[in-house]
């Protein structure tokens, strides 16, 4: 008969050994039963049209409203920064040849 201390030390030589593939049981589940699909709400409706399956994810109306000019100036020299800095260094080498 095993005591508490035989348990034990059976416990941590369990959790310091490896797994073996013999050594695991698999328990299939019990297959789920199948909901009939339900019609969605108008909510559900507004949000599926803004799903982006790209990311998998629900984009909402994040950053679809209106940008007034000071922010537009902003976005349009931080998607362009990196294109002039570019067409520079080709202007520049082209020069120097």
């Amino acid at each position: 008969m095993k005591d508490i201390i035989d348990k034990r030390n059976e416990r941590e030589q369990m959790g310091r050994s490896i797994i073996k593939s013999w050594n695991v049981n698999y328990v299939p589940a019990p297959p789920q039963p199948v909901k009939p699909k339900e019609e969605p709400a108008p909510a559900e409706q507004a949000d599926a049209q803004h799903y982006n399956e790209k990311t998998g994810s629900y984009s909402g109306l994040y950053g679809r409203g209106e940008v007034d000019e000071v922010d537009r100036r902003q976005i349009e020299a931080i998607l362009h920064e990196k294109s002039e800095a570019l067409l520079d260094l080709i202007e520049n080498e082209n020069d120097s040849q």
